[in-house]
């Protein structure tokens, strides 16, 4: 009798071990979305990159990652400085009106301002030299860990 208890705690386990690490290996959406941004910036399709983020958008307005990585994207990948500035406005509004912490107001100034200082005439397209340039430059999407963390210490989910 005590070889079977003891046969069938260590089955529970080996599946319990199993499970773990099966779970263990699904990403959290948090993850999955830090990932595909990654993945698709380095694979250059921005168009499934604006879907991403436009879906995450979706289901918050008011992501600050999300209205960050847009405000980038539209620098980086689409190079259409109009929508950059609204998209990191927007950013900006959101912090402002999110929290009281001055630390992360600032933080949040300091970051829409790279791309608010960007003059709206600056508006030619990306020569292949340059895009070349930009993803040796930025192995990542750009800001994307820094919106991460910024996200994180904003919502309290880092």
């Amino acid at each position: 009798m005590k070889q079977c208890i003891i046969k069938f705690l260590t089955i529970v386990a080996v599946w319990m071990a199993f499970v773990s690490v099966g779970m263990a290996q699904q990403p959290n959406p948090t993850q999955q979305f830090y990932n595909g941004v990654n993945s698709n910036w380095q694979s250059q399709n921005y168009t499934q990159l604006l879907v991403l983020i436009n879906t995450r958008l979706q289901s918050n307005s008011n992501d600050i990652w999300a209205l960050l990585l847009k405000a980038n994207f539209y620098v980086f990948a689409q190079k259409d400085i109009t929508q950059a500035h609204q998209a990191a406005t927007s950013f900006l509004s959101v912090v402002n009106a999110g929290t009281t912490n001055q630390t992360l107001k600032d933080q949040a100034q300091q970051m829409a301002n790279l791309i608010l200082n960007i003059p709206t005439s600056e508006s030619t397209p990306y020569t292949s030299a340059q895009i070349t340039s930009l993803h040796s430059l930025f192995t990542n999407f750009p800001y994307n860990d820094e919106g991460l963390v910024f996200w994180g210490k904003f919502t309290g989910q880092l």
